[in-house]
């Protein structure tokens, strides 16, 4: 488990290393775990109280629903941050 947390804040780093963000790399490095590592908390109670409130497999489908939509949300975000990259690469002059 601990070489999986180094080797992502390993890989954090890396890429943080090659951005414009100088001293305050440790400070992004920890915001970006925070943000990260913030669902393994909520996960667990939220799955308990679905699973509760609707035992069996109606709780259970219910809980995939959640995870799906929230993965959904987060293809979203991936395609809306790709967008946003190509619409500003296309605004910057070529030199």
């Amino acid at each position: 488990m601990s070489l999986r947390v180094y080797r992502q804040v390993g890989a954090f780093r890396e890429v943080l290393s090659q951005q414009t963000i100088g001293v305050l790399i440790g400070t992004a490095l920890g915001m970006i775990s925070f943000v990260g590592y913030t669902p393994e908390f909520f996960f667990g109670l939220i799955g308990g109280v679905i699973l509760d409130a609707s035992p069996g497999i109606g709780g259970h489908q219910s809980l995939f629903r959640l995870l799906a939509v929230i993965s959904a949300c987060g293809v979203g975000v991936v395609f809306w941050l790709l967008w946003l990259k190509r619409n500003k690469m296309q605004e910057m002059p070529v030199s």
